[in-house]
């Protein structure tokens, strides 16, 4: 949005140049920030969500972030990846304002959006809740999509003589 989702020049495990940063040090408690992704169509297919983050509390602050699915455009939402505080943190807490260094990442992998298989359009947001803590950042945001190939079964009609098997052993298949 410009004023506290901003793009920032940190990069995940030092990979990249740039991630987006929620600025919940400068976001008054109870800002919402929505993170949309463009619609996916999963029709005939599987997938999965990953991304990376970083995150330190200021103190003790519950910030919080979501990952979530929508199939109706945007009437309602399916939360895929939801933590806060402490369990959303990746470094210890820091009372000035955080910058992730390259080890202070965390990658979130294999979310699965198989629940949302055969949707024409699928929808993701990351949604954060500032509780006046510190930032959080996102980076390698990624929706890995997995289509099918049917498999054929193999009718082989397979034959050995002569049986018991000797030194003159014949095989024929079809």
């Amino acid at each position: 949005d410009g004023t506290y989702m901003t793009r920032q020049a940190a990069s995940s495990f030092g990979v990249g140049v740039g991630s987006v940063r929620m600025e919940f040090f400068n976001a008054k408690a109870g800002t919402v920030t929505d993170l949309y992704l463009p619609g996916v169509d999963l029709t005939g297919k599987s997938a999965t969500l990953m991304f990376d983050h970083a995150y330190a509390q200021y103190t003790t602050e519950n910030d919080h972030l979501q990952a979530q699915v929508s199939t109706n455009c945007g009437v309602s939402w399916i939360t895929v990846f939801d933590k806060q505080g402490s369990a959303l943190a990746t470094s210890t807490a820091t009372t000035s304002a955080f910058t992730p260094t390259t080890t202070q990442w965390v990658n979130n992998a294999g979310i699965s959006l198989a629940p949302y298989a055969g949707q024409s359009q699928v929808l993701i947001r990351f949604r954060a809740t500032s509780a006046y803590g510190n930032n959080l950042f996102l980076d390698k945001i990624n929706v890995t999509i997995t289509t099918g190939v049917n498999e054929k079964e193999n009718d082989v009609n397979l034959s050995v003589f002569p049986n018991p098997f000797n030194d003159q052993t014949t095989i024929k298949f079809n």
